[in-house]
């Protein structure tokens, strides 16, 4: 199961068959700021970073990876989205500490084939996550792995 959060311009997909963070533009805001697109593996995810949104200020969920950028990883909301914004922060907090309880040595192996990769872009079509341009780039992306 995927789980997503529209910000500003930039959409957040957790993606839970591979443990990864997908942070995407999103909208017409989002081809205006052209954000830079970023996968944060749930085992390099080290810190969540929540601020509400105010009538001063648009709200902000930040993670904190092992060596990375946070500029990359920042994600502005409008306060309106407040309770939903928290709700994936805390969702996604459920999901790092579910990682990092599970015993060493045992791991989750799946394999993901080319038709379920296209079928998740083409739901992110559907859904106006991504473009019709961002999906035919992945899917000769997958097509040519």
């Amino acid at each position: 199961m995927n789980k997503s959060f529209v910000g500003n311009g930039q959409t957040i997909v957790f993606n839970e068959a591979e443990n990864t963070i997908y942070i995407g533009r999103s909208g017409v805001m989002g081809e205006i700021g052209q954000a830079p697109e970023s996968t944060i593996p749930l085992r390099t995810l080290q810190t969540i970073v929540f601020r509400k949104g105010s009538i001063f200020a648009n709200g902000v969920i930040q993670f904190g990876t092992l060596g990375g950028q946070s500029d990359i990883n920042t994600v502005y909301f409008f306060p309106g989205k407040n309770a939903e914004a928290l709700e994936f922060k805390n969702y996604v907090e459920k999901k790092l500490r579910e990682y990092q309880e599970r015993p060493q040595g045992q791991s989750v192996v799946q394999q993901i084939s080319q038709a379920d990769e296209l079928k998740k872009f083409k739901e992110l079509l559907d859904a106006g996550v991504i473009t019709q341009e961002e999906f035919e780039k992945k899917k000769k992306q997958i097509l040519e792995s």
